[in-house]
């Protein structure tokens, strides 16, 4: 009954007098993973256009349902999103959009600051979306590719159980 007691106080005390880890914040910026799932970007072809098709895979794979996406039809017969929100107050950040993206039109970035003083300006729309991140206009993006662990080659376990749901209520 002691013993236990005892390799407790021993630990505490162990890290009593070890050097301090803490980082000086605004000084000190802490350098993430080149896998971490920050701020979302949308990306755009070599010529201008937005890479998004408005197929709405990423609204509809999202546990959150923090994408609103409405899709538009331009002159040439292309779908493109006429508007794109995404909710950084619900978003839980876990990658599935770029997961689910056909045209790879979406990343996550290493952008971690995203505190805002309102709820209003915590919803990213296209253009905001659209542009790089403050952090990141002189460092290079990070893509997130095949981030998610694969349960097995169908993919997620959850993406089986929304599909015979869907499956289910249509019949």
């Amino acid at each position: 009954m002691i013993g236990p007691l005892i390799k407790g106080l021993a630990l505490t005390i162990r890290y009593l007098f070890a050097p301090p880890v803490t980082e000086e914040y605004p000084e000190e910026r802490w350098e993430p993973f080149p896998r971490y799932r920050g701020r979302h970007q949308l990306l755009r072809h070599e010529d201008g256009r937005i890479k998004c098709v408005a197929c709405m895979l990423c609204a509809t794979v999202c546990p959150a349902r923090c994408i609103r996406i409405e899709g538009a039809v331009n002159e040439q017969g292309e779908q493109y999103p006429a508007t794109y929100e995404i909710d950084l107050g619900r978003c839980i950040f876990c990658g599935f959009c770029v997961e689910a993206c056909p045209k790879e039109a979406i990343l996550m970035t290493t952008h971690y600051e995203l505190a805002a003083l309102d709820r209003r300006s915590m919803i990213l729309d296209k253009e905001a979306l659209l542009r790089p991140p403050a952090e990141e206009e002189q460092g290079e993006r990070t893509r997130v590719p095949g981030s998610l662990v694969r349960i097995s080659k169908r993919g997620p376990r959850w993406m089986g159980m929304k599909r015979e749901k869907q499956a289910g209520t249509a019949a």
